[in-house]
């Protein structure tokens, strides 16, 4: 019996010693968001190579650059006629002073001619919002084997922050 009484006064001081621990510990957090407006992309002049002369056979292929900023350059025997060859010039307008990186993909040519080497006018594909301006160039290739005519090469700029 003195055992059953002692087993009964340890289960009662081990019940006190258990309601009387700590309480557990909260903290009341917030959080916190800045939502930043759609970067919108407006284009002032589509990069356009204007009117070249296809490359000799003998030659194969020319290429034509468009610098970002409007130069012209080619290989090959063929040229630029005229001066209707422009370098293309976009506006990135979003968050004022948020950065973004910009990007053009070259997509597809008929004729087999190949768009390439599409660059920007800043360093290295960033721009800080409101950008406004800024240039692509690229570089085209036209097999001597084109057929004449006029053609349509597609890319897509994009941008993201």
């Amino acid at each position: 019996m003195k055992n059953i009484a002692l087993i009964a006064a340890a289960a009662a001081v081990g019940l006190v010693s258990t309601a009387s621990q700590a309480a557990p510990a909260n903290f009341g957090g917030t959080a916190s968001v800045t939502i930043l407006e759609q970067i919108v992309i407006s284009e002032d002049n589509a990069l356009n190579f204007g009117k070249i002369d296809k490359p000799s056979v003998s030659v194969g292929s020319a290429t034509y650059t468009i610098s970002p900023a409007g130069l012209k350059s080619n290989t090959g025997d063929g040229s630029f006629i005229g001066n209707d060859a422009t370098a293309g010039s976009y506006d990135f307008t979003g968050t004022d002073n948020e950065p973004a990186t910009i990007e053009a993909i070259a997509g597809g040519c008929g004729g087999g001619l190949s768009l390439s080497a599409l660059t920007f006018s800043t360093p290295s594909n960033t721009v800080t919002l409101d950008a406004l301006n800024v240039g692509l160039g690229g570089t085209l290739t036209v097999p001597a084997a084109t057929v004449a005519g006029s053609y349509t090469c597609s890319y897509t700029v994009s941008a993201k922050y």
